[in-house]
């Protein structure tokens, strides 16, 4: 996900007063989380909230980033649809890329309804099965998340957003009897920016605190792509509008968490012009896979360098030279069943040069990804994550991440989980304070279909600045699978 400036969050915040839209699944969702929410509203001085609950207080610092120069970012991304993606990828082969590593490499994501479960909805009276049997996949996944910031940040306001995921997968063997290849559409809707929704932005924090936040609301194509896997030495192409955070940059275990920075690290989520190939705008893009044996796996990706044209809703379809491109490649190998691990080691650089933060003189843009994402037993797993990005024309040089989730901590909540993270975010002028953010967020799965989960997220020194005070905020996150 991409970073939002300084500039632009004054403007978000000033204009949301005379913006208060609801669209029509926002009020279902809104409906059905204050089913299990009764966060109470505190009024306070200075601005008036576009809720309607009276002037909420604002906390203006003197001096929170230097303003970038380059394209409109919003905090790091995360992984649409990976909190079942496991399951999916059982019931749906087709319905995801060429797994991130072998089968057995990573801690699984499952629902507990299994994988026969077709969510909430359920077998649409047989519908879903047959579908399935002619090799057409259906998924839709509604998230809403309401944010209460308790203290410090830029300024204290709630705020709720939402998040809707519409899949499509074809298995062209079993529809069209052409092996091996395989088509896959992604509709994604955003809302919540028009009516406040934007809690990074009132924590101040770089990094974000919701992995579905956006600078806009919309709702668009977000990934089409078609992939052919080679019988011969386990080697797939993929091409198409594709999210490079799906495959590339990731560890399974934190995808439980919320803050973005779990999902894709601030090093290289801040790149490039308008953003990398990530949540929200994807950009065209051709990945080649190898998996030379059942522990290893070798990928390499040439995405568009714009993800959008500008700000505007939107992905960017257009192919351009001049434009650049992003190079990013990927190693990794993987444990066994008895001992599930993953290592992976990556590189990115784009083609064309950026402005230098110092004289804005034309500078290369790169940087480089160890992670690491072990199961431990049944119930425990962790993981670690470090970037680096080049200095020269990024704010924040490294990023480090790790954490620890525990399944079934409760006995009598065998499927619940459990996690705890910190991601840190090092800036590149020495005068600033890093950002370092911790969480705690507890997964229930409350019936087949339906997951609640609680979270709280303290950040220090929000923006790289002292002048911020550490922010606490909660979040209640309510998630529907149909």
């Amino acid at each position: 996900m991409k970073t939002i400036s300084i500039t632009e969050k004054v403007k978000i915040l000033t204009d949301q007063a005379d913006k208060p839209s609801v669209s029509s699944y926002s009020r279902f969702g809104i409906v059905l989380l204050f089913t299990y929410l009764a966060f109470p509203a505190h009024a306070a001085d200075s601005v008036d909230d576009p809720w309607g609950r009276g002037p909420v207080e604002v906390e203006a610092p003197k001096k929170v980033l230097k303003e970038k120069k380059k394209g409109s970012r919003s905090p790091a991304s995360y992984r649409p649809g990976s909190i079942h993606e496991q399951a999916v990828k059982k019931a749906h082969p087709a319905q995801s890329p060429a797994p991130t590593t072998p089968e057995s490499s990573v801690p699984t994501e499952t629902s507990p309804a299994g994988e026969d479960s077709f969510g909430l909805t359920g077998d649409w009276g047989g519908l879903r099965k047959k579908w399935d049997q002619h090799g057409v996949g259906v998924a839709a996944v509604y998230k809403g998340d309401f944010f209460k910031s308790f203290s410090g940040g830029v300024q204290k306001k709630n705020s709720y957003l939402d998040n809707l995921d519409l899949k499509v997968s074809i298995d062209a063997e079993k529809a069209f009897g052409l092996k091996g290849l395989s088509f896959f559409i992604y509709g994604l809707g955003n809302s919540g920016a028009k009516r406040g929704g934007t809690p990074g932005v009132y924590a101040g924090a770089v990094q974000g605190v919701d992995n579905i936040e956006t600078a806009n609301d919309d709702f668009k194509l977000y990934e089409f792509w078609a992939q052919y896997t080679f019988e011969v030495e386990h080697l797939s192409i993929l091409f198409g509008l594709h999210d490079l955070n799906s495959e590339f940059y990731v560890t399974d275990s934190s995808s439980l968490m919320l803050n973005p920075s779990y999902g894709v690290g601030y090093d290289i989520s801040q790149s490039g012009a308008s953003g990398p190939s990530i949540f929200p705008y994807a950009a065209p893009a051709l990945r080649l896979r190898l998996e030379p044996s059942k522990r290893v796996y070798v990928q390499s990706g040439i995405f568009n360098g714009p993800s959008a044209e500008t700000a505007s809703n939107g992905s960017h379809f257009k192919i351009n030279a001049r434009d650049g491109f992003l190079l990013i490649n990927e190693v990794g190998i993987s444990g066994t069943e008895e001992s599930p691990y993953k290592l992976g080691l990556g590189y990115w650089s784009y083609t064309r040069t950026f402005d230098s933060l110092k004289d804005s003189s034309p500078v290369n843009s790169s940087g480089a990804y160890v992670l690491g994402d072990k199961s431990f037993n049944a119930h425990v797993s962790g993981f670690i994550r470090y970037g680096m990005a080049s200095s020269e024309s990024f704010d924040g040089k490294d990023n480090l991440g790790l954490g620890i989730v525990y399944k079934g901590i409760l006995p009598f909540r065998p499927d619940d989980r459990l996690g705890l993270g910190m991601a840190r975010v090092t800036p590149t002028d020495e005068s600033q304070k890093p950002e370092t953010q911790f969480e705690a967020t507890y997964r229930i799965e409350a019936l087949k279909g339906v997951a609640i989960q609680p979270d709280f997220q303290y950040i220090t020194h929000p923006g790289f600045s002292g002048a911020v005070p550490n922010a606490l905020v909660g979040a209640l996150r309510l998630e529907l699978s149909l």
